[in-house]
């Protein structure tokens, strides 16, 4: 097999291929930083790509001529030919609050030859902690409630501290809390994505990835 994108050092990754008609040239998504994230269009042909539009998911091809994507929570569409792999005009608005995972670019979208397409619209999730004993009995919550997603929850070694994931509006940081509900810090700075939090063994030190 052939390598058919090589992703730039900004980049976290290209995702969600869809062959565009004539199945040699096709639409990928690619995470990072704000200069890279967007719809791209590459070839089978040719190790080459090129950026179609800024976008915070993947794009989508709907025919007759048509690219769909999200930017900043809607869901635009803008003029696509083919023929030329290129994008004209503006995109317009065809629907608020679209669902879309921040840490991937999946966007709840999808597209048919007869051109059709369907949507499911999103609103930020509500994320509340909350202890449990062994038995599945509730101690109580931890936290104030949010409109963001928690992920990837870390326990400290003495059990009184725990560091996660929070991720709003694309921005994905560390959160680290008490066991009397204070939160510690939020780490925050030029990254975009602090991922993947693990505590040390003595407990003083917290290891992460950090996406520029």
């Amino acid at each position: 097999s052939d390598v058919a994108t090589t992703p730039v050092a900004q980049s976290t990754g290209h995702r969600y291929p869809q062959f565009l008609p004539g199945g040699r040239q096709f639409l990928f998504f690619t995470g990072g930083a704000a200069d890279v994230r967007g719809v791209y269009v590459g070839s089978v042909d040719a190790s080459e790509s090129s950026r179609l539009v800024a976008s915070d998911s993947q794009g989508a091809y709907l025919p007759p001529g048509w690219l769909l994507f999200v930017r900043e929570g809607a869901l635009l569409a803008q003029r696509f030919d083919v023929s030329r792999l290129a994008v004209t005009g503006e995109p317009i608005t065809v629907a608020d609050s679209v669902a879309v995972d921040a840490m991937t670019g999946g966007a709840a979208i999808s597209t048919s030859d007869a051109a059709v397409f369907a949507y499911r619209s999103g609103r930020g999730p509500m994320t509340q902690l909350a202890w449990f004993d062994r038995s599945g009995r509730p101690l109580g919550t931890l936290g104030p409630t949010l409109e963001a997603r928690i992920s990837n929850l870390a326990l400290s070694p003495d059990g009184r501290r725990i560091v996660a994931e929070r991720t709003v509006q694309n921005e994905t940081a560390l959160w680290l809390l008490d066991s009397s509900h204070q939160v510690l810090f939020t780490r925050t700075g030029d990254e975009r994505m602090a991922r993947y939090p693990v505590w040390s063994r003595s407990g003083d030190r917290i290891a992460f990835t950090n996406w520029a």
